[in-house]
């Protein structure tokens, strides 16, 4: 299944009917435009957006996201291969600090996605990030607890200070045109409304995760499923394994699940202690990631041949925090070309982290009362 039938499978229904949702998830599914296997539910969406990209101390972050510049950094340092040994040290102690994170009767997660376009002037061309979205979601751990999904479109804007400044050298357009998808799309500096999903709103207690491996249900799973998984590394490897899919495509999977359910923090220690021994996934040391933050990273390569091959080369990274927090997902780019060809290697062509994952015993206030 295309990225794009995940996405639209997680389209809340208050946001379904508007132009400006359906141009976000075809915007999405361009910029990802990897093909990703991910089960479809019976009876109810497959929330992919509610996810960690994501979740994730808030209100300084929000900032960040929504007035700050865009994604880039430095060149991530050689790749270490797959072994379970080389780069391994720095999540392994992060792991360690990651289990002795406490439990509640809610999860909430708050995420945002971006995408980077590269705006055409006839003064200097300049990267924008668009397609921007934040969301909100809680969930009960227990059936019958509730669970419920906000999101909201943020402004487009230039990424770095160079970007800032051509774009007010082409006279700081309120707008940017850009080609997105196979046709040109305008995406504007304003920020939308939140919006509640609550015609599908679950009543709670199952999720998506796709690292059980054989014991995997079209129907998901329950957080007690999720407590009495095993968290041995060598056994959730062979899990994800079983998933046919190559190595970017897994860590896609594997950020999804972290995302999009309420992983215990003794699953998630095991999951960052998994890493380093997946076939083709390999160290890429300390990155920042889109909203400044450092983190622990580990990537995996897209082909640079075949269907999936668009020109340039690009990698997935997964990043953790050094107190174990899962911060999200990027794609990055390794070997300019097509579209990214004036870029250098660490332009961030597209993001979901997560600004903040939290547990607590109270049932979440909706975002529009939260310190956003």
């Amino acid at each position: 299944m295309k990225i794009l039938d995940a996405l639209a499978a997680a389209r809340p229904a208050d946001l379904e009917a508007t132009p400006d949702a359906d141009r976000r998830y075809r915007d999405l599914d361009k910029a990802l435009s990897q093909p990703v296997e991910t089960p479809r539910r019976q009876g109810r969406p497959v929330r992919r957006l509610a996810i960690g990209v994501v979740a994730v101390g808030a209100a300084a972050a929000v900032a960040v996201a929504i007035s700050g510049q865009g994604p880039g950094r430095s060149p991530a340092p050689k790749k270490t291969p797959g072994d379970g040994k080389v780069g391994a040290e720095p999540i392994m102690l992060a792991a360690d600090k990651a289990e002795s994170q406490p439990l509640g009767r809610y999860w909430t997660s708050d995420t945002v996605w971006g995408v980077s376009y590269i705006v055409s002037a006839k003064t200097g061309n300049y990267a924008i990030t668009g397609a921007a979205w934040e969301t909100f979601e809680w969930t009960a751990v227990k059936a019958g607890g509730g669970n419920l999904f906000y999101g909201r479109d943020l402004p487009a804007r230039p990424q770095t200070p160079e970007d800032k400044a051509a774009w007010r050298k082409a006279g700081s357009p309120s707008s940017f045109r850009v080609w997105s998808n196979d046709h040109y799309q305008t995406y504007s500096r304003s920020t939308g409304r939140w919006e509640a999903d609550h015609r599908q709103a679950r009543p709670g207690g199952r999720f998506d995760f796709s690292g059980m491996g054989s014991k995997s249900s079209p129907n998901g799973v329950t957080f007690e499923q999720l407590r009495h998984l095993s968290t041995d590394p060598d056994q959730l490897r062979q899990n994800y394994l079983q998933n046919p899919q190559n190595p970017a495509q897994r860590l896609l999977s594997i950020s999804e699940d972290l995302m999009s359910a309420p992983v215990p923090p003794k699953l998630r220690a095991g999951i960052m202690r998994m890493l380093p021994r997946l076939p083709g996934v390999y160290s890429v040391g300390t990155v920042t990631d889109p909203l400044r933050r450092k983190g622990i990273a580990f990537a995996a390569d897209w082909p640079t041949s075949g269907p999936l091959y668009h020109g340039y080369g690009n990698r997935t990274e997964i990043v953790f925090s050094e107190d174990g927090e899962f911060l999200g997902t990027e794609n990055v780019l390794t070997e300019p070309g097509a579209e990214y060809a004036e870029q250098r290697p660490g332009f961030v062509i597209n993001y979901h982290v997560a600004r903040g994952s939290a547990w607590t015993d109270k049932k979440p206030s909706p975002p529009t009362k939260l310190p956003f």
